[in-house]
């Protein structure tokens, strides 16, 4: 028999980031998990804490059929400007690529009527954040965390070594703490990092995956 795991759990809350930043000779803002000092001057952290409410089973967008058969999250967050807003995770319809499943770590405001007329009021007063609301969900935070600290640490064997000055890298790592701190305030534990650690459905104890690292709330790991 085996037990299915969720990537996230009805009760439990989770922070979700995006990177706010400019292009270089560009004063538009834009929102991203994404960041690259050769590209881009940072701006600010933008975290948000969601509780997840529900699971719901949901379609894959272009399934003619409509099978039920991945799951989709229903969140509202906890404080901040938007108290209680909803966000949706791969809800209330699935989205994949051939090769991609990032959109199961992304969320998104709900369309609501309050959003809506949100959306049509900063429409109306700037364009360029319009679109970048538009087109900029949040990602899971844990997976930005991961992504910046994989590409900078010398324990990584995803290092990119050689593409940033020593410049650029003192600012990816800068943002990267600056992240890390963020997320730890949020949630009000501290995090650490470790290789990744890889999970089964099938009854397997789980596996740690070395020179891929992920971070992890540490006092999780003591209880363990």
């Amino acid at each position: 028999m085996t037990t299915e795991t969720l990537r996230y759990t009805p009760g439990n809350s989770y922070a979700f980031a995006r990177i706010l930043y400019r292009h270089k000779g560009d004063d538009v803002v834009r929102k991203s998990g994404l960041f690259d000092p050769k590209q881009h001057d940072f701006v600010a952290i933008d975290l948000v804490l969601l509780n997840c409410e529900r699971q719901e089973r949901v379609h894959w967008e272009f399934d003619e059929r409509e099978e039920k058969k991945y799951d989709g999250f229903i969140f509202r967050q906890i404080g901040g400007e938007n108290d209680r807003r909803i966000f949706h995770n791969q809800y209330p319809v699935a989205h994949f690529g051939q090769f991609d499943d990032s959109a199961n770590y992304r969320a998104r405001p709900a369309r609501t009527e309050q959003r809506i007329t949100e959306l049509e009021t900063l429409k109306q007063e700037n364009e360029q954040a319009y679109l970048q609301e538009l087109i900029s969900p949040y990602e899971d935070a844990f997976t930005v965390l991961g992504r910046l600290i994989g590409a900078t640490s010398d324990d990584s064997k995803r290092q990119l070594k050689g593409y940033w000055t020593a410049d650029e890298k003192a600012v990816i790592n800068s943002v990267t703490e600056t992240l890390k701190t963020s997320i730890e305030t949020l949630i009000g534990k501290k995090l650490g990092y470790r290789g990744t650690l890889i999970t089964f459905t099938n009854g397997k104890p789980p596996e740690t995956l070395d020179g891929f690292l992920e971070p992890y709330i540490i006092e999780e790991a003591k209880a363990a």
